[in-house]
């Protein structure tokens, strides 16, 4: 939000002009996220925008947040892990970071063997915290950030907070979906007041399949209206009329689709996902994008056709193996 210039409580088009004159000059206008073929579509959110990630509980939403960070080590960051304590949230984070597989990490921490690579993790990423205090409210929020710029020298450059329904505050206690609407748009005030960028993450109705795409619908009453990017996501394999050889060979696949995007309009359907392979570190690798050069959009349909076809295939040969087995 432009700055208001003296007492009179708006800007002139003249002065919001040179704040997008200057905001043009920004070699980093926006926050990538890391997968590649969602920052085709919509680049990520802007100062003062709001991205929000939609998806059933344990559809890798938090990791989606650590990931970001990962991809971003040289921005500033506020996690406001509500639900996950920060333990989990940093070993999460570290592992991505370093590209360490996640039970290597457990295992490190067990036998209390943890490699040197954590002690550069707060080196890499200087100026991210992660904040996992429960019940805080956007006016708690604000505190954070006013005290994060006291000891950094400036803002942070993006926020996440890891729930929208864990959000605490007075404008929020209504009833069902309204308290949720109410919290949406207290963010998007925020967003708007701090100009910051915020990655918020959603968790849908459990009435819904976890192995379906979430819809519009199921953002309505979420923050769909309040936020400038609406990202689905879900994982397939859970689909109980899969067969035990289609949920092996799919068991790390996680797919997206933009259900909202302000900034181009672009997006992309249900029945045509973005599809990414979560590796043992964590990682969510980018299964169009993995061997082929991507600039367009149209470049990445073309290389997604081709990762769904080496899918089907591997689906085909577990399924082989599997009855050789038996």
């Amino acid at each position: 939000m432009t700055q208001l210039t003296h007492d009179r409580g708006f800007c002139t088009l003249n002065e919001q002009a040179g704040a997008l004159r200057q905001y043009a000059a920004n070699p980093a206008q926006r926050i990538r996220t890391g997968f590649e073929s969602l920052d085709l579509l919509i680049e990520g959110p802007a100062p003062g925008e709001v991205c929000t990630i939609i998806g059933r509980s344990y559809s890798g939403k938090s990791l989606v947040a650590t990931q970001i960070m990962a991809h971003n080590p040289d921005k500033g960051a506020i996690f406001f892990s509500l639900e996950m304590p920060y333990r989990q949230a940093l070993m999460r984070l570290y592992s991505q970071w370093a590209d360490i597989p996640a039970n290597t990490v457990r295992d490190q921490i067990k036998q209390n063997k943890i490699g040197p690579l954590l002690d550069e993790l707060g080196a890499a990423l200087p100026r991210q915290i992660i904040v996992d205090r429960s019940g805080l409210n956007t006016g708690d929020m604000v505190k954070y950030i006013e005290r994060y710029e006291d000891w950094y020298e400036q803002k942070p450059d993006f926020i996440l907070i890891d729930y929208l329904e864990r959000v605490a505050g007075v404008k929020a206690q209504a009833d069902g979906w309204q308290g949720v609407e109410a919290q949406a748009d207290m963010i998007k005030d925020l967003a708007k007041g701090l100009d910051i960028p915020i990655f918020l993450f959603h968790q849908t109705n459990r009435t819904e399949p976890a192995h379906t795409p979430p819809t519009d619908k199921s953002a309505r009453g979420g923050g769909f209206t309040e936020a400038d990017f609406v990202i689905g996501m879900w994982q397939p394999a859970s689909d109980p009329d899969l067969s035990i050889h289609e949920r092996q060979a799919m068991w790390n696949l996680v797919r997206m689709t933009v259900l909202k995007n302000r900034y181009s309009g672009e997006q992309n359907m249900p029945w045509r996902p973005l599809e990414f392979e979560r590796t043992d570190s964590l990682r969510f690798k980018d299964l169009a994008t993995e061997q082929t050069k991507i600039e367009t959009y149209a470049d990445y349909e073309a290389a997604q056709k081709a990762a769904q076809e080496q899918l089907g295939e591997r689906v085909d040969e577990q399924t082989s193996i599997d009855e050789v087995l038996e």
